[in-house]
């Protein structure tokens, strides 16, 4: 009786939405209609009143949204930077594999550095901080010309990156309302891995157009404005 319930239900509205009624109408989904009080006890309320739907209206939650997806959200030069360390400056692969040893201690220390600094200062002072940080660090990549400086930008990023990665998983999970913290930051780890996808995607086309070094202004400039826009 339910089931056939919902289908009419939903042939209901296909039927208004093929008529020409302007309203939000999916053909895939499901429609739940309560005919009585006990149904809407039984079925609906406890949607209704999930501690969720009242966090999806806040404007703080899609505040925060938006600042993690735009703050990793630059054009990325991370997918032609291989071809530029190899055709370019013609490092070996043996070579460029200590490059990234290097990169990920750096972050090892990064990583045990955030917990005493985020005690000592303000998340948004350290998020403006590891901004502007963040933005010298990728202009620096303007003089990777050698192995000295290969090895002094890859180890400086490594540990610069990962305390501006903490600081956005730290506002992340403050952010998250009580009751519904895993949900949100499910929901706002997507946002941030959509944002590296898109970046890395959009770097890897801009390489081959533009180049390596506009590529580095473009990817500095973005960051600054656009994370700067949500933070200040």
């Amino acid at each position: 009786e339910e089931i056939e319930l919902e289908r009419y239900g939903l042939d209901f509205y296909d039927r208004l939405a093929r008529e020409g009624y302007e309203f939000e109408y999916k053909r895939n989904g499901n429609l739940w209609a309560a005919t009585t009080q006990e149904a809407w006890d039984q079925y609906l309320a406890v949607i209704a009143g999930h501690e969720a739907v009242p966090v999806l209206r806040s404007r703080q939650i899609w505040v925060v949204a938006g600042f993690i997806f735009f703050s990793v959200f630059s054009p990325s030069f991370g997918p032609g930077f291989l071809y530029y360390q190899t055709d370019r400056l013609g490092f070996s692969q043996q070579f460029i594999g200590t490059l990234s040893a290097l990169n990920s201690a750096a972050s090892v220390v990064g990583a045990l550095a955030y917990a005493p600094l985020a005690r000592r200062v303000r998340l948004r002072r350290l998020l403006n901080g590891s901004i502007g940080v963040g933005v010298a660090g990728t202009l620096a990549y303007l003089v990777y010309r050698d192995w000295i400086s290969a090895i002094l930008i890859d180890t400086l990023f490594g540990c610069v990156g990962m305390i501006m990665q903490l600081a956005i998983l730290d506002l992340a999970a403050k952010a998250c309302p009580p009751q519904v913290e895993g949900t949100f930051f499910a929901l706002l780890m997507s946002i941030y891995n959509a944002g590296m996808q898109v970046s890395q995607w959009a770097g890897g086309h801009l390489y081959d157009a533009i180049g390596f070094e506009r590529l580095v202004l473009i990817s500095a400039v973005t960051t600054a404005l656009e994370s700067l826009a949500f933070v200040v």
